[in-house]
């Protein structure tokens, strides 16, 4: 046999070889990537019903519980949740990845002994319990977590998808009504007037229209931007509205009525507001109270003396 055609053969043996091995490798794991695996497996987000998350930076347990479809916070107080930042916490936990247990592994060498260390407990709605703690940051990125008693590396820092006070989670909208559904529109304090919607466009009841307003249009943009605001902060002493600034009622289609009120601007710049959606004095930007009063009662006057620069 020349030697040309040995070599082809040593080669097509080594082929064949390589190929055989490859295919006697056991197959991956379904969803698997680089050795990780579902933590909870089958577990979906929909499938929690509540939720508890204690440790780390939270000054006390934070309890998330689904109410009629609709995310509520529990504890420390009584509140409504925003569902999509739930939902987003939701799907990080459920979602999450881990790398194989590790054998004999010490707690307090991945700060995983200490009740301190964030939790989190979820609960499905027929009483499923799954729980976790997080503990430090492995040398690649990712974070240690304690389940089911066994320590496993999961990808990414876990715990920056955690809330660090239970005001993170809630719901900071100020009016949840329905633009096209509201039937009326009165206003007090900066102005004095009410519209109700008639068949066609709104209507003037009593009051004066400043004369900048439009009364096809301004009714449905002052409702619109009470359907965007958002509460800037939660303050955390019980705050109080003495004299009102500005005040809106709302009807909905039913004529039931929906009260907002707004005060001046405190030191900070804030502004106090006593909404319907909200169980306390919430604070929320200037920017939105000043765009509320140029809405119903037009534009500021200038300022004696102060009027366009001359040419």
């Amino acid at each position: 046999m020349r030697s040309g055609q040995r070599t082809a053969l040593v080669i097509l043996v080594l082929a064949i070889s390589l190929v055989t091995a490859l295919l006697m490798l056991p197959a991956p794991q379904e969803g698997s990537k680089d050795g990780l695996e579902p933590l909870f497996p089958g577990l979906l987000p929909e499938d929690i019903a509540r939720v508890e998350l204690s440790g780390g930076p939270l000054a006390a347990p934070v309890v998330l519980e689904l109410v009629d479809g609709d995310w509520a916070l529990a504890a420390p107080r009584p509140a409504p949740a925003d569902r999509t930042r739930v939902g987003m916490l939701l799907r990080a936990i459920v979602g999450l990845e881990v790398g194989a247990p590790i054998d004999d592994a010490q707690l307090d060498a991945y700060d995983l002994d200490s009740s301190t260390a964030p939790g989190v407990t979820m609960e499905t709605a027929e009483g499923e319990l799954h729980e976790l703690r997080v503990g430090a940051e492995t040398v690649t990125g990712g974070t240690y977590l304690l389940c089911e008693g066994r320590v496993r590396p999961a990808e990414g820092l876990v715990a920056q998808s955690l809330p660090t006070d239970a005001d993170e989670l809630r719901d900071r909208r100020l009016w949840t009504g329905s633009v096209l559904g509201s039937r009326g529109l009165a206003v007090t304090g900066v102005a004095d007037w009410s519209m109700e919607r008639a068949d066609v466009g709104w209507r003037l009841v009593y009051g004066e229209l400043p004369e900048s307003f439009d009364a096809a249009g301004s009714p449905e943009a002052v409702l619109q931007l009470l359907s965007s605001a958002r509460v800037h902060r939660f303050p955390t002493a019980p705050r109080e509205l003495a004299a009102p600034l500005i005040e809106l009622t709302v009807a909905d289609e039913l004529g039931a009525p929906s009260r907002l009120s707004f005060g001046p601007a405190s030191s900070d710049g804030l502004h106090p507001a006593a909404v319907p959606f909200q169980d306390q004095i919430v604070l929320v930007e200037a920017s939105i109270v000043e765009a509320l009063v140029e809405l119903v009662a037009g534009p500021a006057d200038p300022e004696p003396g102060v009027g366009p620069a001359e040419d």
